[in-house]
């Protein structure tokens, strides 16, 4: 059951990663561009993810960064943030001499704890809070001036015709009550 508990963890810890580096590029990406983020990636996830101070998250650009990005691109894969730079970060944290320290692994075990939960909350996206003004602001009976004259009784707009004064080329007046009486005689 642990396993388990830790695959799921490492599931979280990787979709986490590929929603941070879906975001950084603020489009959709191949699930292979999905896999490599760049430092500001980390930094994100440090920072936004996890809650680490920013002397944690500068120790981390430093020294152990560098270790594991690929030296042209300057990127870093899902895994390797993992299994590599994550254990690292935590056996940096608790003061560790290596991330196979009890105390290391338990603090990396808090961490995928932290981004499993982000990540749920992520996920179950926005709710209206208040209705009841998101109802007010969009009740058209309450509207004044100009700005009722654009919907019917019913709230419905009324389109051009309540937006602008429509010109009538009848030859009348725009206040004459008689309109349309003068063949009638």
């Amino acid at each position: 059951m642990a396993e388990a508990d830790s695959a799921d963890l490492d599931a979280a810890c990787d979709e986490f990663f590929h929603m941070c580096v879906e975001k950084e590029h603020a489009s959709k990406l191949s699930d292979a561009e999905k896999k490599q983020g760049k430092g500001t990636t980390i930094r994100k996830i440090l920072k936004d993810g996890l809650g680490e101070s920013q002397t944690t998250i500068s120790c981390c650009e430093a020294s152990i960064l560098p270790k594991y990005q690929d030296k042209k691109t300057k990127k870093i894969t899902d895994e390797d943030f993992r299994c590599k730079v994550l254990p690292e970060v935590a056996a940096m944290k608790v003061k560790a001499k290596a991330p196979q320290e009890p105390k290391a692994v338990e603090e990396l075990k808090k961490m995928k704890g932290k981004l499993n939960t982000k990540l749920a909350g992520m996920k179950a996206g926005t709710t209206t809070k208040n209705a009841a003004v998101v109802d007010r602001l969009t009740d058209t009976s309450k509207y004044t001036g100009s700005h009722s004259q654009r919907f019917d009784a019913g709230g419905k707009g009324k389109g051009k015709e309540g937006r602008e004064d429509v010109v009538a080329d009848d030859g009348y007046v725009a206040n004459y009550k008689n309109k349309g009486t003068f063949d009638k005689k």
